[in-house]
């Protein structure tokens, strides 16, 4: 019975906890859904799928879930930037559910809920929920955290498809993989292992050959080796 009233008691603080943060986050962000469109978002927006594949294979950026957003998005719902912004901001809602599911085993629903709270209240938070260009951080934050959720589950194999779509959103999940390759991380079972590592080697080859499709400013073509490489490796870091 005492296991029966705790189980309640804590579902129904998760529950509050989730309307909490829903509310606060129309509360915070329904503004900006009169923002419109600003730079990258005249490009990005009027996407086709067909767009979306020529800049992933074209592009150094390998974003192709990211890119593949925008014509989804106008297909099923159109292309006002009211409905993008609001995509960008249910996206965010998301983001904080399934950090409240992964954070309430460890500290319980009302402080997961205060410890949410806290992270969606910091200004650089914002920054991709308002700008609809910034949705890359908004895909590739909800597919880690789902990936993280699913890693202690019985569908672990979500896990792997997460971390693989965690990378298709934005490349700057790359060595997120490896943290297969850890107990301290996300290593449960023995497959783990391969599939970190191999997951992290196919996501490398595919990011160095996008940032082959890099080119170089005009002030930067005739510099010399190390400049090169350094240009390279800061392209590559970003």
């Amino acid at each position: 019975m005492n296991h029966q009233i705790q189980f309640a008691h804590n579902s129904t603080a998760f529950a509050i906890g989730i309307l909490l943060l829903i509310a606060l986050a129309f509360f915070l962000y329904f503004p900006v859904l009169w923002f419109g469109y600003i730079s990258d978002d005249f490009a990005l927006v009027p996407m086709t799928f067909e767009d979306a594949l020529h800049a992933t294979l074209t592009t150094v950026h390998f974003r192709p879930l990211w890119y593949a957003s925008y014509p989804l998005v106008n297909l099923l719902f159109g292309g006002s930037s009211y409905v993008h912004h609001g995509v960008n901001i249910g996206l965010h809602i998301l983001n904080c559910i399934v950090a409240v599911t992964i954070t309430r085993k460890f500290l319980g629903g009302a402080y997961a809920t205060v410890l949410v709270i806290s992270w969606t209240l910091l200004p650089w938070v914002a920054f991709p929920i308002a700008w609809i260009s910034q949705r890359n951080d908004l895909l590739m934050g909800l597919f880690i955290l789902l990936a993280i959720h699913f890693s202690t589950s019985r569908q672990w194999w979500l896990s792997y498809t997460s971390t693989i779509l965690a990378f298709l959103s934005k490349v700057t999940s790359l060595f997120f993989p490896l943290a297969f390759c850890f107990q301290s991380g996300l290593r449960r079972r023995p497959a783990d292992v391969i599939f970190g590592v191999v997951v992290f080697l196919g996501a490398l080859t595919l990011s160095l050959v996008a940032l082959r499709n890099n080119v170089p400013s005009e002030h930067l073509q005739d510099s010399g080796p190390l400049l090169k490489f350094l240009n390279h490796a800061k392209n590559f870091g970003s």
